[in-house]
């Protein structure tokens, strides 16, 4: 029997069909015109994956449905323009952590505008975030949770629900165990 030359399994042919790299290649064929690039499989790719099938659907309504493009004319191009800085952001964050965030969330993927983030990063470039500002300080909500010990939903809740002022919101203890918004705690604080 024979070992394959990169996973070094025992096969029949010089390829086996287990490991991602073989599979790519025996499924496409290093001379098929097809095969390109090698990384099928890899994180990255479906990274770029991701991106095209976002802006080239107008099903993405905050992609493609709103006017965003890829300038990426092939995956070869996003890789010489971003691989290494994917390289370096996975070996201080690690591949999970390491996702593809536009710095301009109006603005179009290409190397200009976008960079690799923590999801917790990315989390904090939405049109969706709440900014608050209390003294002087503007951040957002998530930080002011984080800074007062109060659950983010709780804080969401008395801004946006039941329209407490924000110093009330970001002073206010929590009870535990009681209903933080039944009508004879409000009227305590």
């Amino acid at each position: 029997m024979k070992k394959c030359s990169d996973c070094r399994r025992e096969v029949s042919k010089n390829k086996c069909k287990r490991c991602r790299k073989c599979n790519d290649i025996f499924r496409h064929g290093i001379n098929n015109p097809n095969f390109v690039h090698g990384m099928g499989g890899t994180r990255f790719n479906s990274v770029w994956n991701g991106i095209s099938r976002r802006c080239n659907n107008s099903f993405y309504k905050n992609y493609g449905g709103r006017g965003i493009k890829c300038l990426w004319k092939s995956f070869e191009g996003f890789r010489d323009d971003m691989y290494e800085s994917y390289l370096e952001h996975v070996k201080e964050f690690s591949e999970r952590q390491t996702t593809i965030d536009r710095i301009d969330n109006d603005g179009n993927y290409c190397k200009e505008n976008c960079r690799w983030a923590t999801y917790k990063e990315q989390a904090q470039n939405t049109q969706k975030n709440n900014f608050v500002t209390f003294q002087g300080k503007t951040q957002l909500l998530d930080d002011w949770a984080e800074k007062t010990n109060i659950n983010r939903g709780t804080l969401w809740s008395r801004l946006f629900q039941s329209k407490w002022s924000i110093k009330k919101t970001l002073t206010t203890p929590v009870i535990k165990g009681a209903n933080q918004f039944s009508k004879h705690l409000l009227d305590k604080t």
